[in-house]
């Protein structure tokens, strides 16, 4: 088969999987992450097995501080 311009070039890219857990009290907002995050749409935040919405202004990450809008029912 022929083509035009450069070939496309084979790569494989891994993905390292962390996962913290946390436990409500109804009155925490802000919990320290074991990892750095840049930007909320890289982790995804579940609350009572709800997905939440980085869009929205659900949670906030900065650094290793998740930070949710509302706080987190007793477990």
């Amino acid at each position: 088969m022929s083509y035009i311009g450069t070939p496309a070039q084979n790569f494989e890219e891994t993905f390292e999987t962390r996962t913290d857990f946390y436990s409500g009290n109804g009155s925490n907002t802000e919990f320290t992450l074991t990892y750095p995050v840049t930007k909320p749409i890289d982790i995804e935040v579940l609350v009572s097995n709800t997905q939440l919405n980085p869009h929205n202004g659900s949670y906030s990450v900065n650094g290793t501080t998740l930070t949710l809008q509302t706080a987190a029912a007793s477990a």
